[in-house]
């Protein structure tokens, strides 16, 4: 099961630790530049400690508050943040920065209207915050307002135009439109503001998956996993796209990998178990790819001559050759075909056009026996069968 796309948010919120700290007694600004140093580890407990100690000293150290709000918000103590960072703001209300990682707290917590009203008042502040344009248009993306995201996007671009996640955002915003090739565009250019924005080469695979290109769609997930090995998003969609090429065994790593990493990850779940149970179906069926031509489908012991079969239980189209000579076919289960006045070569090729997940079994029959196989067991994908008479 691929992961759906999804937005580029809250990459300014590490930023916070970056702040200089104002002028105070001594001890307060040691504590709030350790605290800092702490949080830009990674260390946002012991961080969270000393900003509790500053606030101790002074209550009304707006900057602790905002950084404590954003070592929780890293947390995932989103509730948590959002008091902290509203407590910043009854000290300096004049912060856009402050309000800006409000409103992805609330971005993350679903609350998009809330998260909208922050970002109006990070603007009216600031009216230079790419960031706040940037993450109203990530919440009017998910609220479906599409046009309007976009104009936020390109508001953003405007005042930064090296803003590589808005530029991926805006990107993401194209494809859930269905214009696959000027997102995929706009990810390059992303790329090439920053080389290492993972979930640029995240969506960008998706794009590339969208269009039925899962070889390339594969070939971008794993750049982006030799930049992150542990992101288990790339891994899971890698494990989609294996599956979608019917290389059941593959995808079943890439499954297991997203899940050693978030063991509690559904989608990467839900695909191990398909990719498990297509390949049991194959070893049971006696269908793996290596041995599948060799297979013999007494389709009828007293057929004559050749036949083409199809077996499936949903609808197809495809064609059938005769010495050169096409003809189409279609239909909606299980069709046998007789051919006869074949003097040199037969050839027939069928795909899905219902996008059903069952397998679809194409063979070429001679005197009942099994000349020629393919078959599809995914959603897309054709198979073909050629037959020569010598």
């Amino acid at each position: 099961m691929r992961d759906t796309v999804y937005l580029i948010i809250a990459l300014f919120v590490m930023a916070i630790f970056l702040t200089a700290s104002p002028v105070f007694a001594e001890s307060t600004e040691d504590l709030f530049n350790s605290a800092n140093a702490l949080a830009n580890s990674s260390k946002f407990d012991e961080a969270i400690t000393i900003y509790d100690q500053i606030l101790n000293i002074d209550p009304g150290y707006a900057r602790a508050w905002r950084n404590k709000g954003a070592a929780l918000y890293y947390l995932s103590r989103n509730n948590e943040a959002i008091k902290a960072f509203d407590q910043a703001i009854k000290y300096d209300p004049n912060d856009s920065v402050t309000w800006d990682a409000k409103a992805t707290a609330l971005y993350d917590l679903g609350k998009y209207d809330l998260a909208i009203e922050a970002c109006n008042q990070a603007y009216k502040i600031d009216p230079q915050d790419a960031n706040a344009y940037y993450n109203k248009g990530n919440c009017m993306e998910q609220l479906g307002a599409y046009q309007d995201a976009i104009d936020l996007y390109d508001q953003a671009l405007k005042i930064d135009p090296k803003f590589a996640s808005a530029v991926s955002n805006k990107g993401l915003v194209l494809s859930k439109l269905g214009k696959f090739d000027e997102a995929i565009n706009l990810y390059d250019q992303a790329l090439k503001l920053d080389p290492k924005l993972v979930d640029a080469l995240n969506n960008k695979g998706i794009a590339l998956s969208k269009q039925n290109k899962f070889e390339a769609a594969i070939e971008v997930y794993d750049q982006g996993l030799v930049i992150d090995p542990k992101d288990a998003k790339l891994w899971n969609n890698k494990g989609s796209d294996l599956y979608n090429l019917q290389k059941y065994k593959e995808a079943i790593e890439a499954y297991n990998q997203a899940l050693k990493i978030n063991p509690n990850y559904l989608m990467a779940k839900e695909g191990l178990t398909a990719a498990t149970n297509k390949l049991n179906k194959l070893n049971n069926l006696d269908l793996t790819a290596s041995n599948l031509k060799s297979t013999s489908f007494k389709e009828n012991p007293s057929e004559k001559g050749l036949a083409v079969h199809i077996r499936y239980p949903g609808k197809w189209t495809g064609t059938i050759t005769t010495d050169g000579q096409l003809r189409p076919i279609n239909g909606n289960g299980n069709v046998t075909y007789p051919i006869s006045g074949v003097e040199r070569s037969l050839a027939a090729e069928v795909k899905k056009t219902d996008g059903l997940e069952d397998l679809l079994i194409l063979t070429i029959n001679n005197n009942g026996l099994t000349a020629d196989s393919d078959y599809i067991d995914g959603p897309v994908g054709s198979a073909m069968v050629v037959y020569g008479i010598f």
